[in-house]
């Protein structure tokens, strides 16, 4: 589980139709040859069942720096489908958090820190932390 991400108790408000779950991290590589490609799982659970993964994007690639997790889920829907997010009932209790695993053993990631200066490989400054950033957003539709 990706420390910061976990979301729990959130009560999705009365008429509201979609329901926006974000993360956004900073990640980088810990070698500057190697690549930071990891899967990214959303897990989401209803009324305090048991977690469903999300049919969700592949994961970070090659990427070094800010990333960006969104999905948005379908509330009072007319039937539930766990891997595209429609949920049936119209103001449920949902907990939220992401996961991740690097797809290699010779592949990962430093996340919560910058990846410091230039040039290419220049650790951070001791101690420095990326807060990550998580967010539920209600949208109201008809």
């Amino acid at each position: 589980k990706i420390t910061g991400s976990e979301i729990t108790g959130y009560k999705v408000p009365s008429g509201t139709k979609y329901v926006n779950f974000g993360f956004k991290i900073i990640s980088y590589s810990r070698k500057s040859s190697i690549a930071t490609s990891h899967q990214v799982y959303i897990y989401y659970k209803v009324n305090g069942g048991s977690y469903n993964i999300v049919g969700y994007h592949g994961g970070f690639g090659d990427y070094n720096g800010p990333v960006d997790i969104d999905f948005v889920f379908e509330v009072g829907a007319s039937s539930a489908n766990a891997q595209l997010g429609t949920i049936t009932e119209s103001t449920p209790t949902l907990d939220f958090k992401v996961e991740t695993i690097g797809r290699q053993s010779s592949q990962g990631a430093v996340m919560h820190s910058p990846h410091g200066s230039q040039p290419w490989g220049t650790p951070p400054t001791p101690g420095t932390f990326g807060y990550p950033y998580v967010y539920v957003k209600s949208i109201a539709g008809s």
